[in-house]
């Protein structure tokens, strides 16, 4: 199926298709959307690049807070809730 989204690796947010498998919910491939109003279907090479982002078996997948000293390297899993009550100012818009 073709899931309408857009680029998120600069500001531009160029208009893209997610190629979508409907059994397994995974994105298989991005690439330009002949639809979008500002850029149809003109990407440049980090929009279908994007897919490397999404299968990145490190990504991060939940908001993390720092556990113990700063540079440390230890974090653990929090929840968006207790992100917006600990940073309430830099999340504004967010609510």
């Amino acid at each position: 199926m073709l899931v309408p989204t857009v680029c998120f690796n600069c500001e531009s947010a160029c208009g893209l298709l997610a190629y979508v498998d409907k059994e397994t919910g995974e994105v298989r491939k991005f690439e330009g959307n002949p639809d979008h109003r500002a850029h149809a279907a003109r990407n440049c090479a980090k929009g279908p690049a994007t897919i490397n982002q999404v299968l990145d078996p490190e990504r991060i997948l939940f908001p993390l807070k720092r556990k113990g000293a700063r540079g440390a390297g230890q974090w653990e899993q929090t929840t968006w809730d207790e992100v917006l009550d600990t940073c309430p100012n830099a999340f504004a818009s967010a609510r």
